[in-house]
């Protein structure tokens, strides 16, 4: 194919999927594609970006990625995308008006982000919003990205000098982790996360932030495991008695996420309870078909036979050592042939697995946890007792990373 030709075809595929998203949708690329072919597009389009670049110049930035780090942290609290969600253009001067900032360093700060694709330059020092810095007008979604930078800028410059530390062995004391070596602490971050006010909010916006992004998509999963019509009997049955307890969501936070599922299932009869520690569960008002419990997984599970044991981003916060304990404390817990664990989070594959989530495999490192593979949790499952009944693979739209483990007692 002529030269001229390939960059026609580029160009007119960019600009249909820009008008996909000209107001801004998570998932609208996504959805016209199909996800399957949207994740084979964006793959050929990175690596024809690695064969068209000069690789000398692709490790330079990638050896200076912090700086676009940094730069998007300072934006955010400059809070630049507060009160900016129209497609007018702004310079560099009302920006500086805005923010409170010096018209000087607000266009460097703009100028980093522009050339890591976060706005589009109209001319000198004046901007205008694309699709990465319109994504970031959503309160939610920029809640959620302030957390999650946050963490990282806490500990990821140090991961070199903490591996060299423990010669280059894979972290998996949860009482030596990287946290651990970059606050000199001897407390965990949920510990630590308590003398911290500050971070301790910003640590449970994050959190509710991405429950609410994930919402729908975590409903479906949750309304999967209670099938409107199946018999009474089988291991995910409607049973009529108000006393069963249909599902235990271990670490649930408040609970936010049951609650409206009860809501959008009124035919359940049965309990629902979510489990967490006494500081986070502190003073939720009671709701009607959603129990609150204290309780630390660390310690045996003291609800007996429920049908479903749910666990969503609790385990890839922790090494095996530490998995394989929560697991047994639960364990304890099942009745044989109808009780089941379910876990929500990522499965890696084998290869090719994109940047976000070999990114979130390091951040998992923090804390000694770490997302797995399929083999990965095939092992740690039947370690315990368990035997694997099925995982289910990511749900549609481009936040919907995690897949649906489900996992019962082998016999």
């Amino acid at each position: 194919m002529e030269l001229c030709r390939l960059t026609d075809l580029l160009n007119s595929t960019t600009h249909n999927l820009a008008a996909l998203n000209k107001s801004y949708s998570a998932s609208s690329s996504v959805e016209a594609l199909g996800k399957a072919d949207h994740i084979e597009l964006l793959a050929a389009a990175r690596r024809l970006v690695t064969a068209l670049e000069v690789p000398e110049m692709t490790i330079l930035k990638i050896s200076k990625g912090p700086a676009g780090h940094a730069a998007l942290r300072t934006a955010l609290m400059l809070n630049v995308f507060d009160n900016w969600t129209s497609e007018e253009r702004r310079s560099a001067s009302d920006l500086a008006s805005q923010t409170g900032s010096e018209e000087l360093l607000l266009t460097r700060i703009m100028r980093t982000l522009a050339s890591i694709g976060i706005f589009e330059e109209q001319g000198e020092n004046t901007y205008m919003h694309n699709t990465l810095s319109r994504a970031l007008t959503d309160v939610t979604f920029r809640t959620l990205i302030i957390g999650l930078s946050s963490t990282a800028s806490l500990t990821m410059a140090k991961l070199p000098e903490y591996l060299a530390s423990s010669g280059f062995s894979n972290p998996s004391d949860p009482e030596n982790s990287l946290f651990h070596y970059c606050l000199e602490t001897k407390l965990n971050m949920f510990q630590w996360l308590k003398t911290q006010p500050e971070q301790l909010t910003m640590f449970s916006e994050f959190n509710a932030a991405g429950t609410r992004l994930q919402a729908s998509s975590l409903k479906a999963t949750i309304s999967a495991l209670f099938p409107k019509k199946e018999p009474v009997g089988t291991v995910n049955a409607i049973d009529t008695t108000e006393n069963l307890v249909m599902m235990v969501d271990i670490g649930a936070g408040r609970g936010r996420i049951l609650k409206e599922f009860r809501r959008e299932r009124p035919d359940l009869v049965g309990r629902m309870i979510a489990q967490d520690l006494p500081e986070v569960i502190a003073g939720i008002a009671p709701s009607n078909g959603v129990e609150t419990m204290c309780h630390d997984f660390f310690q045996p599970q003291p609800v007996e036979g429920a049908s479903v044991y749910f666990f969503r981003h609790i385990l890839h916060d922790w090494p095996d050592v530490a998995c394989r304990q929560i697991l047994t404390n639960t364990i304890s817990a099942l009745t044989p042939n109808y009780s089941e664990i379910v876990i929500v989070d990522q499965v890696l594959p084998n290869t090719g697995v994109a940047p976000f989530s070999a990114f979130m495999d390091l951040t998992m490192m923090t804390f000694g946890g770490m997302e797995r593979t399929e083999k990965q949790w095939r092992i740690l499952l039947e370690g315990v007792g368990l035997s694997i009944t099925s995982i289910e693979g990511p749900k549609a739209g481009i936040l919907s990373l995690d897949s649906t483990i489900k996992a019962s007692l082998r016999v």
